[in-house]
Protein backbone atom coordinates (compact mmCIF):
# COMPACT_ATOMS: atom_id res chain seq x y z
CA UNK A 1 0.00 0.00 0.00
CA UNK A 2 3.00 2.47 0.96
CA UNK A 3 4.49 1.48 -2.61
CA UNK A 4 0.82 2.42 -4.12
CA UNK A 5 1.40 5.67 -2.52
CA UNK A 6 4.38 6.80 -3.92
CA UNK A 7 6.71 5.45 -1.32
CA UNK A 8 8.47 2.69 -2.96
CA UNK A 9 11.76 3.07 -1.56
CA UNK A 10 10.44 2.94 2.05
CA UNK A 11 8.20 0.29 1.69
CA UNK A 12 11.28 -2.17 0.61
CA UNK A 13 13.36 -0.79 3.19
CA UNK A 14 10.46 -1.44 6.20
CA UNK A 15 9.85 -4.81 5.13
CA UNK A 16 13.67 -5.60 4.79
CA UNK A 17 14.11 -4.68 8.53
CA UNK A 18 10.26 -5.74 10.01
CA UNK A 19 10.24 -9.02 8.50
CA UNK A 20 12.86 -10.72 9.96
CA UNK A 21 12.17 -9.17 13.76
CA UNK A 22 8.69 -10.56 13.33
CA UNK A 23 9.89 -14.02 11.95
CA UNK A 24 12.88 -13.71 14.43
CA UNK A 25 10.29 -13.11 17.21
CA UNK A 26 8.14 -15.83 16.09
CA UNK A 27 10.76 -18.61 16.10
CA UNK A 28 12.09 -17.59 19.69
CA UNK A 29 8.08 -17.98 20.83
CA UNK A 30 7.83 -21.46 19.35
CA UNK A 31 11.19 -22.52 20.66
CA UNK A 32 10.17 -21.25 24.23
CA UNK A 33 7.32 -23.60 24.41
CA UNK A 34 8.88 -26.43 23.15
CA UNK A 35 11.47 -26.40 25.92
CA UNK A 36 10.19 -27.87 29.24
CA UNK A 37 12.65 -25.80 31.20
CA UNK A 38 12.83 -22.34 29.82
CA UNK A 39 15.63 -19.99 30.61
CA UNK A 40 16.10 -16.01 30.70
CA UNK A 41 17.89 -16.44 27.47
CA UNK A 42 14.45 -16.78 25.23
CA UNK A 43 12.87 -13.74 27.35
CA UNK A 44 16.07 -11.75 26.62
CA UNK A 45 16.20 -12.91 22.79
CA UNK A 46 12.90 -11.91 22.36
CA UNK A 47 13.59 -8.26 24.03
CA UNK A 48 16.02 -7.52 21.78
CA UNK A 49 13.99 -8.34 18.69
CA UNK A 50 11.48 -6.83 20.05
CA UNK A 51 13.44 -3.46 20.27
CA UNK A 52 14.86 -3.82 16.81
CA UNK A 53 11.26 -4.40 15.56
CA UNK A 54 9.92 -1.70 17.42
CA UNK A 55 12.67 0.94 16.66
CA UNK A 56 12.01 0.15 13.18
CA UNK A 57 8.21 0.72 13.48
CA UNK A 58 9.10 4.04 15.40
CA UNK A 59 11.33 4.85 12.52
CA UNK A 60 9.08 4.33 9.98
CA UNK A 61 6.24 6.41 11.40
CA UNK A 62 8.90 9.31 11.74
CA UNK A 63 9.73 9.30 8.47
CA UNK A 64 6.02 9.13 7.05
CA UNK A 65 5.77 12.19 9.31
CA UNK A 66 7.87 14.21 7.64
CA UNK A 67 6.62 13.54 4.24
CA UNK A 68 4.34 16.52 5.03
CA UNK A 69 1.35 14.27 3.48
CA UNK A 70 -1.73 14.19 5.79
CA UNK A 71 -2.82 10.30 5.03
CA UNK A 72 1.50 9.64 5.42
CA UNK A 73 1.39 11.85 8.86
CA UNK A 74 -1.69 9.57 10.59
CA UNK A 75 -0.28 6.55 9.18
CA UNK A 76 3.22 7.20 10.44
CA UNK A 77 1.23 8.53 13.88
CA UNK A 78 -1.02 5.22 14.04
CA UNK A 79 2.65 3.56 13.69
CA UNK A 80 3.95 4.88 16.44
CA UNK A 81 0.84 4.69 19.36
CA UNK A 82 0.29 1.42 18.33
CA UNK A 83 4.07 -0.42 18.81
CA UNK A 84 4.00 1.64 22.28
CA UNK A 85 0.69 0.02 22.99
CA UNK A 86 2.48 -3.33 22.27
CA UNK A 87 5.33 -3.35 23.93
CA UNK A 88 3.32 -1.81 26.82
CA UNK A 89 1.18 -5.09 27.28
CA UNK A 90 3.63 -7.56 25.94
CA UNK A 91 6.40 -6.69 28.72
CA UNK A 92 3.34 -5.67 31.54
CA UNK A 93 4.97 -7.87 33.70
CA UNK A 94 8.87 -6.85 33.53
CA UNK A 95 8.51 -3.03 33.58
CA UNK A 96 12.11 -2.30 33.04
CA UNK A 97 11.98 -4.67 29.66
CA UNK A 98 8.69 -2.41 29.24
CA UNK A 99 10.45 0.87 29.77
CA UNK A 100 13.71 0.32 27.83
CA UNK A 101 11.73 -1.57 24.41
CA UNK A 102 9.34 1.52 24.92
CA UNK A 103 12.29 4.00 24.34
CA UNK A 104 11.60 4.02 20.37
CA UNK A 105 8.35 4.48 19.77
CA UNK A 106 8.28 7.26 22.65
CA UNK A 107 11.68 9.10 21.01
CA UNK A 108 9.40 8.82 17.76
CA UNK A 109 6.35 10.10 19.70
CA UNK A 110 8.76 13.34 20.94
CA UNK A 111 10.02 13.70 17.45
CA UNK A 112 6.85 14.37 16.13
CA UNK A 113 6.05 16.85 19.02
CA UNK A 114 9.07 19.00 18.13
CA UNK A 115 8.80 18.33 13.70
CA UNK A 116 8.09 21.19 12.10
CA UNK A 117 4.45 21.06 10.64
CA UNK A 118 3.67 21.06 6.73
CA UNK A 119 1.20 23.65 7.63
CA UNK A 120 1.04 26.60 9.82
CA UNK A 121 -0.10 26.21 13.00
CA UNK A 122 -0.26 28.69 16.31
CA UNK A 123 2.00 27.95 19.64
CA UNK A 124 -1.22 26.75 21.77
CA UNK A 125 -2.11 24.01 19.13
CA UNK A 126 1.56 23.08 19.17
CA UNK A 127 1.61 23.00 22.85
CA UNK A 128 -1.57 21.26 22.73
CA UNK A 129 0.16 18.52 20.58
CA UNK A 130 3.11 17.85 22.81
CA UNK A 131 0.53 17.84 25.54
CA UNK A 132 -1.50 15.25 23.94
CA UNK A 133 1.79 13.06 23.12
CA UNK A 134 2.52 13.52 26.76
CA UNK A 135 -0.43 12.44 27.72
CA UNK A 136 -0.51 8.93 25.57
CA UNK A 137 3.06 8.75 27.33
CA UNK A 138 1.62 9.12 30.46
CA UNK A 139 -1.28 6.70 29.88
CA UNK A 140 0.83 3.68 28.52
CA UNK A 141 2.74 3.86 31.82
CA UNK A 142 -0.18 4.23 34.27
CA UNK A 143 -1.47 1.05 32.37
CA UNK A 144 2.19 -0.62 32.78
CA UNK A 145 2.37 0.13 35.95
CA UNK A 146 -0.95 -1.05 37.06
CA UNK A 147 -0.94 -4.43 35.41
CA UNK A 148 2.60 -4.95 36.65
CA UNK A 149 0.70 -4.36 40.85
CA UNK A 150 -1.96 -6.96 39.56
CA UNK A 151 0.72 -9.29 38.52
CA UNK A 152 2.23 -8.86 41.56
CA UNK A 153 -0.90 -9.00 43.57
CA UNK A 154 -1.44 -12.44 41.66
CA UNK A 155 1.92 -14.02 42.27
CA UNK A 156 1.37 -13.40 46.03
CA UNK A 157 -2.44 -14.98 45.98
CA UNK A 158 -0.63 -17.82 43.92
CA UNK A 159 1.72 -17.91 46.79
CA UNK A 160 -0.38 -17.79 49.67
CA UNK A 161 -2.60 -20.40 47.84
CA UNK A 162 0.65 -23.00 47.45
CA UNK A 163 2.06 -22.67 51.53
CA UNK A 164 -2.24 -23.26 52.31
CA UNK A 165 -1.74 -26.25 50.08
CA UNK A 166 1.11 -27.48 51.67
CA UNK A 167 0.25 -26.85 55.24
CA UNK A 168 -3.18 -28.71 54.72
CA UNK A 169 -1.23 -31.16 53.18
CA UNK A 170 1.66 -31.52 56.22
CA UNK A 171 -1.32 -31.64 58.46
CA UNK A 172 -3.31 -34.73 57.03
CA UNK A 173 0.34 -36.26 56.40
CA UNK A 174 0.70 -35.96 60.14
CA UNK A 175 -2.89 -36.95 61.36
CA UNK A 176 -2.39 -39.92 59.01
CA UNK A 177 0.70 -40.45 60.63
CA UNK A 178 -1.15 -40.34 64.21
CA UNK A 179 -4.22 -42.47 63.62
CA UNK A 180 -2.49 -45.41 61.74
CA UNK A 181 -0.10 -45.77 65.03
CA UNK A 182 -3.32 -46.54 67.04
CA UNK A 183 -5.14 -48.04 65.05
CA UNK A 184 -2.09 -50.93 64.11
CA UNK A 185 -2.62 -51.71 68.08
CA UNK A 186 -6.07 -52.06 67.86
CA UNK A 187 -5.40 -54.88 64.20
CA UNK A 188 -2.72 -56.34 66.20
CA UNK A 189 -5.23 -57.04 69.69
CA UNK A 190 -7.81 -57.91 67.45
CA UNK A 191 -5.48 -60.35 65.47
CA UNK A 192 -4.50 -61.88 68.83
CA UNK A 193 -8.27 -61.64 70.47
CA UNK A 194 -8.83 -64.29 67.32
CA UNK A 195 -6.25 -66.61 68.30
CA UNK A 196 -7.99 -67.16 71.44
CA UNK A 197 -11.13 -69.14 72.05
CA UNK A 198 -13.89 -67.74 70.91
CA UNK A 199 -17.39 -68.80 70.33
CA UNK A 200 -19.17 -67.96 66.68
CA UNK A 201 -20.41 -64.94 67.80
CA UNK A 202 -17.33 -63.44 69.40
CA UNK A 203 -15.15 -64.92 66.00
CA UNK A 204 -18.08 -62.76 63.58
CA UNK A 205 -17.67 -59.34 66.00
CA UNK A 206 -13.40 -60.15 65.73
CA UNK A 207 -13.83 -60.65 62.08
CA UNK A 208 -16.01 -57.78 61.64
CA UNK A 209 -12.76 -55.20 63.74
CA UNK A 210 -10.21 -56.50 61.51
CA UNK A 211 -11.94 -56.10 58.34
CA UNK A 212 -13.44 -52.56 58.97
CA UNK A 213 -9.17 -51.92 60.53
CA UNK A 214 -8.10 -52.76 57.31
CA UNK A 215 -10.33 -50.23 55.59
CA UNK A 216 -9.37 -47.55 57.89
CA UNK A 217 -5.86 -48.11 57.16
CA UNK A 218 -6.30 -48.45 53.14
CA UNK A 219 -7.77 -44.79 53.81
CA UNK A 220 -5.55 -43.69 56.29
CA UNK A 221 -2.93 -44.88 53.15
CA UNK A 222 -4.08 -43.04 50.53
CA UNK A 223 -4.75 -39.88 52.69
CA UNK A 224 -1.31 -40.26 52.97
CA UNK A 225 -0.08 -41.00 50.07
CA UNK A 226 -2.05 -37.77 48.65
CA UNK A 227 -0.30 -35.90 51.31
CA UNK A 228 2.89 -36.39 50.60
CA UNK A 229 2.47 -36.08 46.51
CA UNK A 230 1.54 -32.74 47.41
CA UNK A 231 3.58 -31.30 49.43
CA UNK A 232 6.35 -32.52 46.92
CA UNK A 233 7.78 -35.41 49.55
CA UNK A 234 7.16 -38.72 47.92
CA UNK A 235 10.38 -40.16 46.51
CA UNK A 236 10.14 -43.46 43.78
CA UNK A 237 12.43 -46.07 45.11
CA UNK A 238 14.33 -47.98 41.99
CA UNK A 239 15.07 -51.34 42.15
CA UNK A 240 15.74 -53.91 40.36
CA UNK A 241 12.25 -56.28 39.54
CA UNK A 242 10.99 -59.13 37.44
CA UNK A 243 7.97 -58.73 35.75
CA UNK A 244 7.26 -61.83 35.41
CA UNK A 245 6.86 -61.63 39.50
CA UNK A 246 4.82 -58.89 39.39
CA UNK A 247 2.07 -60.01 37.08
CA UNK A 248 2.08 -63.01 38.79
CA UNK A 249 1.34 -61.26 42.19
CA UNK A 250 -1.19 -59.09 40.37
CA UNK A 251 -3.07 -61.89 39.22
CA UNK A 252 -3.24 -64.24 42.30
CA UNK A 253 -4.12 -61.23 44.88
CA UNK A 254 -7.13 -60.35 42.39
CA UNK A 255 -8.38 -63.74 41.62
CA UNK A 256 -10.17 -64.37 44.54
CA UNK A 257 -11.98 -61.30 45.17
CA UNK A 258 -13.06 -62.07 41.52
CA UNK A 259 -13.89 -65.56 41.57
CA UNK A 260 -16.10 -64.42 45.13
CA UNK A 261 -18.26 -61.86 42.72
CA UNK A 262 -18.46 -65.05 40.31
CA UNK A 263 -16.29 -62.84 37.75
CA UNK A 264 -14.12 -64.45 35.32
CA UNK A 265 -10.37 -63.03 35.69
CA UNK A 266 -8.07 -63.16 32.14
CA UNK A 267 -4.16 -62.25 31.87
CA UNK A 268 -3.45 -61.49 27.44
CA UNK A 269 0.92 -61.70 27.70
CA UNK A 270 2.98 -63.13 25.68
CA UNK A 271 6.08 -63.14 27.61
CA UNK A 272 8.70 -64.15 25.15
CA UNK A 273 11.52 -64.41 27.34
CA UNK A 274 12.16 -63.26 31.29
CA UNK A 275 12.35 -59.56 31.58
CA UNK A 276 14.18 -57.60 34.79
CA UNK A 277 13.85 -54.07 34.98
CA UNK A 278 14.45 -51.36 37.25
CA UNK A 279 11.77 -48.78 38.60
CA UNK A 280 9.43 -48.84 42.11
CA UNK A 281 7.93 -51.94 41.83
CA UNK A 282 5.53 -51.62 44.80
CA UNK A 283 4.16 -48.13 43.41
CA UNK A 284 3.57 -50.14 40.06
CA UNK A 285 1.97 -53.01 41.67
CA UNK A 286 -0.21 -50.14 43.50
CA UNK A 287 -1.28 -48.28 40.16
CA UNK A 288 -2.01 -51.52 38.74
CA UNK A 289 -3.63 -53.17 41.65
CA UNK A 290 -5.96 -50.39 41.91
CA UNK A 291 -6.98 -50.53 38.25
CA UNK A 292 -7.76 -54.04 39.18
CA UNK A 293 -9.76 -53.15 42.20
CA UNK A 294 -11.91 -51.39 41.08
CA UNK A 295 -12.57 -53.17 38.19
CA UNK A 296 -13.35 -55.97 40.20
CA UNK A 297 -15.50 -53.80 42.39
CA UNK A 298 -17.63 -52.39 39.74
CA UNK A 299 -18.46 -54.94 37.56
CA UNK A 300 -21.04 -57.03 38.51
CA UNK A 301 -20.83 -60.09 35.96
CA UNK A 302 -18.51 -61.01 33.30
CA UNK A 303 -14.70 -60.80 32.41
CA UNK A 304 -12.14 -58.41 33.84
CA UNK A 305 -9.31 -58.68 31.38
CA UNK A 306 -5.53 -57.55 32.35
CA UNK A 307 -3.00 -57.16 29.53
CA UNK A 308 0.40 -56.39 29.71
CA UNK A 309 2.82 -55.10 26.98
CA UNK A 310 6.51 -54.68 26.93
CA UNK A 311 8.70 -52.88 24.42
CA UNK A 312 12.29 -53.49 24.70
CA UNK A 313 14.49 -51.12 23.06
CA UNK A 314 17.85 -53.21 23.71
CA UNK A 315 20.07 -50.47 21.59
CA UNK A 316 18.72 -47.58 23.97
CA UNK A 317 18.70 -49.64 27.23
CA UNK A 318 14.94 -48.85 28.08
CA UNK A 319 11.41 -51.34 28.22
CA UNK A 320 8.08 -49.24 27.60
CA UNK A 321 6.07 -51.42 30.12
CA UNK A 322 2.54 -50.62 29.74
CA UNK A 323 -0.81 -51.98 31.70
CA UNK A 324 -4.60 -52.51 30.16
CA UNK A 325 -7.70 -53.50 32.39
CA UNK A 326 -10.71 -53.89 30.33
CA UNK A 327 -14.03 -55.06 31.86
CA UNK A 328 -17.56 -55.62 31.43
CA UNK A 329 -19.19 -53.11 33.65
CA UNK A 330 -21.28 -50.60 32.79
CA UNK A 331 -19.05 -47.97 31.43
CA UNK A 332 -18.92 -44.42 32.03
CA UNK A 333 -19.61 -41.07 30.39
CA UNK A 334 -17.78 -38.37 28.52
CA UNK A 335 -18.12 -35.91 31.59
CA UNK A 336 -17.53 -38.91 34.46
CA UNK A 337 -14.17 -40.02 32.44
CA UNK A 338 -13.28 -35.95 32.43
CA UNK A 339 -12.79 -36.09 35.88
CA UNK A 340 -12.33 -39.50 37.12
CA UNK A 341 -8.81 -38.79 38.14
CA UNK A 342 -9.60 -36.04 40.23
CA UNK A 343 -9.15 -36.13 44.18
CA UNK A 344 -12.49 -37.67 46.17
CA UNK A 345 -13.87 -38.19 42.85
CA UNK A 346 -16.49 -41.28 42.67
CA UNK A 347 -18.46 -41.17 39.59
CA UNK A 348 -21.32 -43.68 40.67
CA UNK A 349 -22.92 -42.70 44.38
CA UNK A 350 -24.73 -45.57 44.55
CA UNK A 351 -21.71 -48.10 44.07
CA UNK A 352 -19.80 -46.33 46.25
CA UNK A 353 -21.85 -46.25 49.36
CA UNK A 354 -22.39 -50.12 48.57
CA UNK A 355 -18.46 -50.87 48.27
CA UNK A 356 -16.83 -48.17 50.11
CA UNK A 357 -13.95 -46.30 49.50
CA UNK A 358 -12.04 -42.64 49.51
CA UNK A 359 -12.17 -41.55 45.69
CA UNK A 360 -8.36 -41.19 45.69
CA UNK A 361 -7.15 -44.91 44.17
CA UNK A 362 -7.05 -43.45 40.40
CA UNK A 363 -6.36 -39.81 41.72
CA UNK A 364 -2.82 -40.94 43.39
CA UNK A 365 -2.11 -43.59 40.44
CA UNK A 366 -2.09 -41.17 37.47
CA UNK A 367 -0.06 -38.72 39.65
CA UNK A 368 2.64 -41.60 40.28
CA UNK A 369 2.45 -42.64 36.40
CA UNK A 370 3.29 -39.27 36.12
CA UNK A 371 6.34 -39.55 38.22
CA UNK A 372 7.52 -42.81 36.94
CA UNK A 373 7.36 -40.52 32.99
CA UNK A 374 4.26 -42.30 32.60
CA UNK A 375 0.64 -41.75 31.46
CA UNK A 376 -2.63 -43.26 33.33
CA UNK A 377 -5.81 -42.67 30.43
CA UNK A 378 -9.08 -44.25 30.52
CA UNK A 379 -11.53 -45.36 27.45
CA UNK A 380 -15.11 -46.24 27.94
CA UNK A 381 -18.86 -45.82 26.50
CA UNK A 382 -21.56 -45.55 28.97
CA UNK A 383 -23.46 -48.93 28.68
CA UNK A 384 -20.90 -50.50 27.49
Amino acid sequence: LWAACGQETFAMVWLALVIPAEFGEVVLEHLKKRDKNPGDGYLYGQFFVSLFGGGTWAGGGVYLWSTGDIIMMASGLLMIVGVTAHVTFKYSDWIKGAIVAAIPPMTGLFALAVMPMPFEITIAERVLFIVAIGGLIYYMLIVAVADVQKQIQLKQALAAASEASRTKSIFLANMSHEIRTPMNGVLGMAEMLGRTPLDGNQKEMVSVIRSSGDALIGVIDDILDLSKIEAGHLELDHQAFWVHDLVRNLVITSELSAHAKGLELRLVWNEEKPLCLEGDVLRLRQIVGNLLSNAIKFTEDGVVTLSVKADVLEDKGVCGLSFAVADTGSGLSDDDQARIFEPFVQVDDSLSRRHGGSGLGLSISHRIAAMMNGSLGVRSKKGE
